[in-house]
């Protein structure tokens, strides 16, 4: 899980928007959670995206849009119980990343359990 967090911090993970500049070809560059016309970035998928905001809300009632991962992580961070926080926020972005490759894979709509 903590390599995924450096792969997601340095802006290596296949995310639409990544996989376009590579000139990877697909029928839509645009966020799979919830179709909408939004490119599906980093910063989008995980944090500015209405499904991720709905599961950070949960946990972070202070939480902001539109800033950056790094940033986003750090405020978290500052946000969980400082014990296990850092563990909480790499498996929040990880159950994430699964939902939406749900969603990709199998067309299964993510999910928010309250």
């Amino acid at each position: 899980h903590k390599i995924f967090l450096w792969l997601l911090i340095n802006n290596r993970i296949n995310t639409r928007a990544l996989l376009q500049r590579k000139s990877f070809q697909l029928d839509c560059y645009d966020c799979a959670c919830y179709n909408t016309i939004t490119t599906e970035t980093s910063l989008h998928l995980f944090w500015d995206c209405n499904f991720a905001y709905r599961c950070w809300v949960t946990l972070m009632p202070f939480k902001l849009r539109g800033t950056s991962v790094l940033e986003e992580t750090m405020l978290a961070l500052e946000q969980v119980p400082s014990s296990f926080g850092l563990e909480i926020v790499i498996l929040g972005y990880w159950s994430i990343w699964n939902q939406r490759n749900e969603q990709i894979f199998k067309n299964e709509r993510p999910i928010v359990q309250e």
